[in-house]
């Protein structure tokens, strides 16, 4: 037996997912913003902030999931680096293991090419996968400018850790100050070390 279902039914359905879906994602940008603006009147201990930042780190992976790293591009991307050293079906698997980790694909694709200098390219993926965490989201440009001042003191795989492993210390718009500060800092220290205080200095 068919069971008919009235179009304007199925219409009135879609209609309310997408209204509840705005609702929601409203309401996760005010969320946001209350606690951009509570985070440095906060007198919770280091504890509380840690948790905090963990159960912040844990949203911003269930918001990326369809459509941050977890997506085709990531997957064509890392099956290739993955492909070069396995078989098909082992790079497939290994491939998608990466894409349900990397949180930034801009990210990991910089960092696998910087790995890639000083290791084979399924090695260099693993790296890429390990620091294109959370921390470096939207900060592709930041991790390629603190890279390329690294770069002239270390390896390009050293350069490609620390690049990537400071990025989190600063936000995503950090950029600006990064440069500035770290020009500053560069007459009377070496580009790297200028790099470290720059991270520091514009936190």
């Amino acid at each position: 037996m068919k069971i008919f279902v009235p179009l304007c039914l199925v219409v009135a359905a879609l209609t309310a997912g997408i209204a509840r879906a705005d609702a929601v994602q409203d309401s996760i940008f005010d969320r946001a913003n209350t606690i951009r603006g509570e985070v440095y009147r906060s007198t919770a201990s280091s504890s509380a902030l840690q948790r905090a930042d963990s159960l912040m780190a844990e949203a911003l992976r269930l918001i990326v999931s369809s459509g941050g790293g977890n997506n085709g591009a990531c997957n064509a991307f890392a099956y290739q680096k993955y492909f070069a050293d396995y078989s098909a079906s082992v790079a497939q698997d290994k491939a998608a293991a990466a894409c349900r980790v990397i949180a930034d694909e801009p990210v990991a694709e910089f960092l696998w090419a910087k790995f890639f200098a000083d290791y084979s390219s399924s090695v260099a993926m693993d790296k890429a996968r390990d620091h294109a965490t959370f921390g470096t989201v939207g900060r592709v440009d930041i991790v390629s400018f603190a890279w390329s001042k690294y770069y002239a003191d270390y390896s390009s795989s050293v350069a490609a850790e620390k690049s990537s492993t400071n990025a989190p210390k600063v936000s995503a718009g950090a950029g600006g100050c990064l440069q500035q500060a770290w020009t500053n800092y560069y007459n009377d220290y070496s580009s790297s070390v200028a790099m470290d205080k720059a991270f520091d200095a514009c936190r």
